[in-house]
């Protein structure tokens, strides 16, 4: 039984997570007001994040706007807050706010779990809905 936890457990790799703490799900917020955006990175595993950043995306009609200055300083624990005011261009409608980053891992070279080892990376993101309109 216990061989069997233990290969239950060698099987996932733990990864850095991204907290979202601003803005909350379904907020809504008016065209031209500040949307106050804070995240942070938590250090939880063999994957990585050295930093990261928040866009605003769209289906409809498709944007992907990066927000200045939201890119994290890669230190983990600590928040990070950037004000942005919303730009008068935007259409009514929902968004999502995403806080996305680059996570690095080491990975078997050829794949089998095996040495020779070599430096894989992975997107790891983490995002919040929300609704713009013209107040």
């Amino acid at each position: 039984m216990r061989i069997l936890v233990w290969l239950l457990l060698c099987t996932f790799v733990f990864a850095d997570d991204i907290y979202i703490t601003s803005p909350q799900e379904d907020d809504v917020y008016c065209i031209g007001s500040t949307l106050p955006i804070i995240y942070h990175v938590r250090g939880s595993g063999m994957a990585n994040i050295g930093r990261a950043n928040a866009t605003l995306v769209s289906d409809d009609p498709p944007i992907v706007l990066d927000i200045p200055g939201s890119e994290s300083s890669g230190e983990h624990g600590v928040d990070h807050l950037v004000r942005w005011t919303l730009p008068a261009s935007l259409s009514n409608g929902p968004y999502s706010l995403r806080v996305a980053g680059l996570a690095t891992y080491r990975c078997s070279k050829n794949r089998d779990g095996q040495a020779p080892y070599e430096s894989c990376q992975i997107t790891l993101e983490k995002s919040v809905s929300l609704t713009i309109i013209n107040c």
